[in-house]
């Protein structure tokens, strides 16, 4: 199932882009969504239910995280998100650099705190190559699972 939570162009007087739009599908409260509230309630369903995979979103603090941050559910999300800044390797792109002297770099360490709190597994991929990762992602799906690539 695709759900596009905040949106699709077909539809944009639905998209929520604002943060009047946020306001008006989370509730006012930006520290707190109204779990009363449609999107939040269906959200909190869905994560609690069954594993998701989060395409195209930061996952970063919003009120999305904080969902997910309060479901109960002891399964694990999946999402395809960019290597911190810090990881870049302007040498070789497609090697990040994840550690010096022998430390997990800082951002990146921070980055899998934040999303181990979201019972989030990223799928990293290097700093601006989102498409690229999406279209290797979803070969390697198709592959997988016996479908001919279109």
């Amino acid at each position: 199932m695709l759900v596009k939570i905040h949106g699709d162009i077909k539809n944009p007087e639905k998209m929520v882009l604002t943060t009047s739009g946020y306001n008006r599908v989370y509730g006012e409260d930006i520290d707190q969504p109204d779990m009363n509230k449609e999107l939040p309630a269906y959200l909190a369903k869905r994560m609690g239910n069954s594993p998701l995979l989060f395409l195209g979103a930061s996952l970063h603090q919003d009120r999305t995280c904080t969902i997910l941050r309060g479901c109960s559910s002891s399964g694990t999300h999946f999402a395809l998100l960019p290597l911190p800044n810090e990881t870049e390797n302007e040498k070789d792109p497609l090697k990040p650099i994840l550690k010096r002297d022998n430390e997990i770099i800082p951002a990146l360490d921070q980055r899998i705190k934040e999303l181990n709190e979201m019972k989030i597994f990223p799928i990293w991929y290097p700093k601006g190559m989102h498409n690229e990762a999406l279209e290797a992602f979803f070969e390697q799906l198709a592959e997988d699972y016996g479908v001919s690539s279109v």
